[in-house]
């Protein structure tokens, strides 16, 4: 046994010296490999966490409707007509919001577009912009809507309320019937260049003048618009319903969504539409 011991070492020495040495190299890769996916956990690991803190760090813009005011006179060829909101923007988050832009849509309960949706008049001019707005800062955005717009909501309002006169007549229980919605939409971003978006609903009741004489009977439409009608000279706003029950959706968004929703007003400005190939791409 000692002799074939002898034999093999003599003869084999350099085959098992070469075998340890190969296992020793695929230990030591095997090694390496898992220190460094050790390394790599950790560093991923921290990352999470980092990105983390972060996320947990998120601004969150609530509009508030805050004011109306319309008005008609004459614009030489036609009556014009102008119906404003005043949206304070308020963020609430603790972390700031950048490239702040202001939507508003009237949403018509009983008229459709050609999709078969819920057709929406948007506000006339631009979206309000901001750049930045800071954790616990607020500003405000004015948007107004145009005649067309207008003449269009007032028709959606005389449909609820004739619509409500009969439901009062034949079924008092049922819930009432709403003409209009305003929507107002925020877009933002946070730090870590993700956009954000908050939307916020009020049911538009009926619009009333602004300073209307004593009421001459017990009706509570005697100022209201309708039944009564806009003529050149008034002024009027919007009664919205209460922004306590006015719903409230906070959402994370994509690029392609805010581009799709922008992309109407880039032809009316160049501006824009540069703003968002560099903010959205």
């Amino acid at each position: 046994m000692l002799e074939f011991i002898k034999i093999i070492n003599s003869d084999y020495a350099g085959v098992l010296s070469l075998l340890s040495s190969l296992i020793m190299v695929v230990v030591t890769i095997i090694y390496v490999g898992h220190t460094k996916r050790q390394a790599n956990y950790a560093k991923e690991s921290a990352e999470l966490v980092a990105k983390q803190i972060k996320i947990d760090k998120q601004p969150c813009i609530v509009p508030y409707v805050t004011d109306s005011y319309g008005s008609v006179w004459d614009a030489t060829d036609y009556t014009r007509m102008q119906l404003g909101f005043t949206i304070k923007l308020r963020n609430v988050g603790d972390s700031p919001a950048i490239n702040v832009y202001t939507l508003a849509d009237i949403e018509l309960q009983f008229t459709e577009d050609s999709d078969g949706n819920k057709k929406l008049l948007p506000a006339s001019l631009l979206p309000g912009f901001v750049q930045a707005l800071s954790a616990d800062e607020e500003t405000e955005i004015n948007i107004h809507f145009e005649t067309s717009e207008i003449k269009a909501l007032i028709c959606e309002l005389r449909k609820a309320s004739e619509k409500n006169w009969e439901r009062l007549r034949t079924n008092p229980s049922h819930h009432h019937y709403t003409g209009a919605k305003l929507i107002v939409r925020v877009f933002f971003k946070n730090l870590m260049g993700q956009w954000c978006e908050s939307t916020i609903s009020h049911e538009i009741a009926w619009l009333e003048y602004k300073n209307p004489p004593p009421r001459k009977t017990h009706n509570l439409n005697e100022n209201t618009i309708p039944p009564q009608k806009i003529r050149e000279g008034d002024e009027f706003k919007a009664v919205l319903s209460s922004h306590h029950i006015a719903p409230f959706v906070f959402a994370m968004t994509t690029d392609k969504h805010v581009i799709d929703v922008l992309q109407g007003y880039t032809d009316e400005s160049p501006w824009l539409s540069a703003a968002l190939k560099d903010n959205c791409t």
